[in-house]
């Protein structure tokens, strides 16, 4: 069963193709990064406002004073 499950694994990236052992480890460093992704940002959210804040009061300096319209335009 395991010699069919390698035989068939198959993965394009862009013109490059991987077939076999090389595929199933491409696929396993592609779900482990985006593990890593996740966690990183769920670890950041809780930085998120101050981030918004201080990058606020940067553009604010930037500006000249001028408080910076940060929402959309129009």
């Amino acid at each position: 069963m395991l010699e069919r499950i390698v035989r068939r694994s198959r993965v394009r990236l862009g013109k490059s193709k991987f077939t076999g052992l090389p595929a199933i480890f491409i696929g396993v460093a592609a779900v482990v990064t985006a593990a890593g992704v996740t966690a990183a940002m769920g670890k950041a959210a809780t930085a998120l406002p101050e981030m918004v804040r201080e990058t606020r009061e940067l553009l604010t300096v930037l500006n000249g004073g001028r408080r910076p319209r940060l929402g959309p335009p129009g």
